[in-house]
């Protein structure tokens, strides 16, 4: 499965993107080589298949290469309710929760 990640900035295919360090961060705990495929998304609907072109300490660089119209949100709101739990049991819920 390709790596999908948001990235707060426009997106244009054939252009070279510098990803945030934090983004880096979750490339190297991946560890994707240089030449691996990901996915980035910026929130105006679609996302971009892009390359990873360089790797270093803090910063990686990719190459976006095509555009896809597809959405992969869910197009409904999801709301979890859960009651208030005893002990321990409160922060393996919400642990589970987000997972």
């Amino acid at each position: 499965m390709t790596p999908r990640f948001f990235l707060a900035q426009s997106l244009d295919c054939g252009s070279e993107v510098i990803l945030p360090e934090a983004l880096t961060h979750h490339v190297r705990v991946l560890r994707l080589n240089v030449g691996a495929s990901l996915t980035l998304f910026n929130g105006n609907g679609g996302e971009y298949s892009a390359r990873l072109c360089a790797l270093g300490k803090r910063t990686a660089y990719v190459q976006i290469q095509d555009f896809s119209p597809r959405e992969v949100e869910l197009p409904f709101q999801l709301i979890l309710a859960q009651a208030v739990a005893g002990g321990d049991k409160m922060d393996w819920l919400i642990e589970k929760a987000v997972e």
